[in-house]
């Protein structure tokens, strides 16, 4: 029991402390993967284990201030703002900033990033739709009549590996 506690304490400290995830979902599937011997339900299902995704944010604008919103995704929801697998609001400082996102399971996933100008959670758009805050997707998938193709700013996690990305908002 007392094994359990402290790799249960361990998992929250590095999830939260570290900014790896704010997955409800994934926290407690990773709770439950280091409490009972090695195993989650997903881990089962696809047998790969876990990744690291870096994205190196470029072309942020401190003029227009605001935070960073960075979103992994899945092919189901990419890019829909408050849908991604994995999330992190950060701050920054100047016009590059690192966002780790520790444990991801192995996949195929997609990114987008944007300056939350307003700070208020959500994506600006114009009265057609397109972004009115700084935004990049992986692959430097750009927009063009509409938000990039899922297949287009898709990568693979791999278990183990660490996956890098640039991202340049534009």
């Amino acid at each position: 029991m007392k094994n359990a506690l402290v790799l249960f304490v361990f998992v929250l400290v590095n999830m939260f402390m570290y900014n790896s995830t704010h997955n409800p979902a994934v926290a407690s599937e990773k709770i439950a993967m280091y409490t009972s011997g090695g195993t989650s339900s997903s881990e089962t299902e696809s047998e790969e284990g876990y990744g690291t995704i870096m994205l190196q944010v470029e072309g942020l604008r401190q003029d227009l201030g605001g935070a960073i919103s960075a979103g992994i995704f899945t092919r189901d929801f990419f890019p829909q703002v408050g849908k991604a697998s994995y999330e992190q609001y950060v701050t920054f400082d100047g016009t590059t900033r690192t966002i780790v996102f520790d444990f991801v399971p192995s996949g195929v996933y997609a990114a987008a990033v944007f300056q939350d100008v307003d700070m208020d959670g959500d994506l600006r758009t114009n009265f057609v739709g397109l972004p009115r805050e700084p935004i990049g997707f992986s692959n430097d998938v750009r927009i063009r009549f509409g938000p990039p193709a899922f297949s287009d700013a898709a990568f693979n996690v791999v278990n183990g590996d660490t996956v890098r990305m640039r991202i340049i908002l534009r």
